[in-house]
């Protein structure tokens, strides 16, 4: 019990941390016609989160076959890897972009402690295409929306960033109705102003 007390206090504040040294890093969010072109905000500083296309997967996740049946997008192997994988390592595929990355997002909604993930999947928003914030919203919204909060899981500060990356998504033209309600569902969950 205690060790667990642990480990969700030290992924609370890696999840914290994380949030806050990619603000910090991203500074604010330029709002330019390249970034229009682009298809959305893009974080100063930080590459872009491509999650079209199937680049190779590094060696780490290329022979596990938890992976590689969980790619195949199939919900009992998506299932069993978001119960042998942690959010954050969820989330750590989901930054190699790809294949990989579309893999990890899927498996995410089934992870046990799903909602505390809220805040590193609004903190990749910026950093995404149109296509990339369609499959981060919806992880996101899955997260957010079909879990409980636990009472644990409150972060103010966290929510209070996620909300940031959430109005500057909501914003955004053009956009899919349905990535803008689902944007504005979450935002109208998270605790923050």
């Amino acid at each position: 019990m205690a060790l667990s007390l642990n480990r969700q206090r030290g992924f609370r504040a890696s999840v914290g941390l994380a949030l806050l040294s990619a603000f910090i890093t991203a500074g604010c969010f330029r709002d330019n016609a390249s970034d229009s072109a682009a298809g959305g905000p893009q974080a100063a500083g930080l590459p872009p989160l491509v999650l079209t296309g199937d680049a190779p997967w590094p060696p780490r996740y290329g022979g596990d076959p938890f992976w590689a049946r969980a790619a195949g997008g199939d919900d009992f192997a998506l299932a069993r890897l978001a119960g042998r994988e942690s959010p954050e390592s969820l989330l750590e595929a989901v930054g190699e972009g790809g294949s990989l990355g579309r893999a990890a997002l899927r498996a995410l909604p089934y992870a046990r402690d799903r909602y505390a993930a809220r805040g590193p999947l609004c903190a990749l928003l910026p950093r995404a295409d149109a296509t990339g914030r369609a499959l981060l919203l919806e992880a996101l919204f899955e997260a957010v929306m079909g879990a409980p909060a636990p009472e644990g899981a409150v972060d103010p500060a966290a929510d209070a960033l996620c909300a940031q990356a959430l109005d500057a998504t909501i914003a955004l033209e053009p956009q899919a109705p349905v990535d803008r309600d689902r944007a504005l569902a979450v935002r109208g969950r998270l605790r923050a102003p």
